[in-house]
Order: C-alpha cells, then sequence, then structure tokens
C-alpha cells in the first residue's frame, strides 16, 4: 500500500498540526462539561452537586467501607505470603551464620560473588592505611569543638555574602 502513495508534502508536520487540533479539540469539550455540570440545573441542584449528594449518602459510605476492607484483606494476605516464603527460605539455612541467625535484614536478597578480587598486596596496602589513621593504642582521637556563631547584633540584619553591604 505504501509503494502506491508517495508521501504528503507536509510528512510529519500533518500529525503534530493534527494532534494539536485533537488537543484544543478535547479541552474546549472537558471545559463545556464543566460549565454545564455547574450552571445547569438537573431538578433541584447541577450535575456537581447530584454527584455530591450521591456520594455523601448512606450507600456510598457503606460502598467505600466496604472497598476499604477488602483492600486491607487482600494487602494482609499478600504480606501473610510474604512471610510465609521469607519463613521458608529462613528455615532452609540461606543467609544464617553459625548461630542461627540471619546476617541479612529480612526480605533482602542474599549477596552475589565479588565484582572483582582483592589481592594479597592491595589488602597488604590496604591495611597499611588503615593502620596509620588510627590512633596510638589509649590515647583517643582529639576532637575539636565546632565554632559558634557570633551573636546577632539588634536592629540589623547581617547583608548576603555576595553582595556589599548598602550606604543607605
Amino acid at each position: 500500500m505504501g509503494q502506491n502513495w508517495p508521501p504528503g508534502a507536509a510528512g510529519v508536520k500533518t500529525k503534530v498540526v493534527f494532534r494539536l487540533i485533537t488537543f484544543f479539540a478535547s479541552t474546549v469539550c472537558l471545559a463545556v462539561v464543566v460549565w454545564l455540570g455547574l450552571t445547569v440545573e438537573l431538578g433541584e441542584r447541577t450535575l456537581f452537586g447530584h454527584l455530591r449528594a450521591i456520594s455523601g449518602s448512606r450507600e456510598a459510605e457503606q460502598l467505600l467501607e466496604g472497598a476499604r476492607t477488602k483492600v486491607t484483606e487482600v494487602v494482609g494476605i499478600e504480606a501473610a505470603k510474604r512471610a510465609e516464603r521469607l519463613k521458608a527460605e529462613a528455615e532452609k539455612g540461606k543467609g544464617k551464620d553459625r548461630d542461627g541467625r540471619s546476617d541479612e535484614p529480612p526480605g533482602t536478597a542474599p549477596a552475589g560473588p565479588p565484582q572483582e578480587e582483592v589481592g594479597e598486596s592491595d589488602r597488604q596496602g590496604l591495611r597499611r592505611i588503615i593502620d596509620s589513621k588510627k590512633p596510638p593504642a589509649g590515647q583517643a582521637r582529639a576532637v575539636t569543638p565546632a565554632k559558634k556563631p557570633p551573636p546577632p547584633v539588634k536592629g540589623r540584619v547581617p547583608p548576603p555574602a555576595s553582595r556589599p553591604p548598602s550606604k543607605s
């Protein structure tokens, strides 16, 4: 079919213009529906007034409560299934140390093999760096106290650091 009909001169622009026109037409239709829903009386109330009255009725509240109950049941069932699955994995002995305690938080996947191998010379170099940063035995590390900002001067707001103070 594409062989017999050459592409039009406008090509892609036609699609973009058509999409733009449909967007504006949809926006106008939505605006008309909203305007009619707010202004045209259908009996005692407007369309949106009727919808509000229906949503506030006892039946609608029962429907909402029933939906909440069902969602809570489904979420509870899913949580119970997840807990059973984790318990079964724990009983198999996955991720346990020799005391039987899990070495990973519950619900995490077991770690894979390391991404790279660290050679013995690299391990010794790292150990030397770590040991050089440790304080000598029996000596605590010195902690410098944080500096307190100067107290503000009453009646003056300090100017921002990016511009000089004004001369007024």
